[in-house]
């Protein structure tokens, strides 16, 4: 789909405050009246539009995103942006969330600049749970309105370092997993992909986080990997760059290290030589120690 964010008008309003949803979503479900078309006209709500202008869903910023029990509870504390959204019930449940909430993401971020992003969301809603993680999401607190439980979930801010790194404010990793869940979705998908081509071909390896980096190991380290604004990193070693110059030819190499662009698909055939390469030459160096 090919999305734009307009402002929210009378007629957007009134088709959402129409909308119905099937249980046990129907906790969402409106009712039109002049105090409600007034809630999202005055406040920071918009709409998300199709390319046929067809209405997909919308979102509000600020206060308006906030459940005011919430705030009793001083779940809101952090100055964070909050976002709050809700997508045409016709379209929930068939895998358009990620593209919808990301555009949504994107404008965020372009338009409030250096703010981490706070969202509350039903706990019963594992669906929508599950699409904030995707799209790094941690649970930060929770609380009770009625029957009700809400999680408030934050995204923090993700920036560059001087090299180009992408990184979170704050850079700690303890799993693999962790560290992979800090970038946009098609940089997760790449990471995935690579982190699967390593695994399938050595799955007695140790997973990692070394020098900040995930790490693959077996008779010591075999390959780290991170991921930058423009590329990939692959660390295979000295050893490892060496052996495969002549297929490293159009890669930017440095001594043990090789860049990947960002935008270009993973070499797998050669990724795998590599960690081949790296593996048997760990067990040489193991056995030669044990004959000491």
């Amino acid at each position: 789909m090919q999305l734009s964010i307009r402002k929210m008008t009378e007629k957007y309003a009134i088709e959402i405050l129409c909308w119905k949803y099937e249980k046990p979503y129907d906790f969402y479900n409106q009712v039109l009246t002049s105090d409600a078309i007034m809630e999202l006209l005055t406040n920071k709500y918009y709409v998300t539009l199709d390319e046929y202008e067809q209405l997909i869903g919308f979102f509000c910023v600020g206060k308006s995103a906030k459940v005011p029990a919430g705030e009793r509870n001083v779940a809101y504390k952090e100055d964070f942006i909050d976002v709050g959204i809700g997508m045409k019930p016709e379209f929930t449940g068939k895998g358009k969330g990620l593209e919808f909430f990301s555009n949504i993401l994107r404008f965020i971020e372009e338009n409030y600049r250096n703010s981490p992003i706070r969202l509350t969301v039903a706990e019963f809603n594992e669906r929508a749970i599950h699409l904030y993680e995707k799209l790094n999401f941690v649970k930060k607190t929770q609380f009770q309105r009625g029957k009700t439980i809400y999680i408030v979930m934050v995204r923090e801010k993700i920036k560059a370092d001087k090299k180009g790194k992408i990184m979170k404010e704050k850079q700690t990793f303890e799993t693999t997993d962790e560290y992979i869940r800090q970038f946009p979705p098609e940089v997760q998908e790449k990471l995935n992909t690579l982190r699967g081509i390593i695994k399938e071909l050595v799955p007695e390896a140790q997973e990692k986080i070394s020098y900040q980096m995930p790490t693959f190991a077996l008779y010591g380290n075999i390959i780290h990997f991170a991921a930058y604004k423009n590329h990939i990193g692959l660390y295979p070693g000295a050893s490892g760059i060496a052996a495969f110059q002549k297929e490293l030819v159009g890669y930017k190499t440095s001594k043990g290290t090789v860049q990947i662009p960002i935008g270009d698909p993973l070499p797998a055939e050669l990724i795998r030589k590599i960690v081949k390469f790296k593996v048997e030459e760990n067990i040489k160096k193991a056995e030669a120690r044990g004959k000491k």
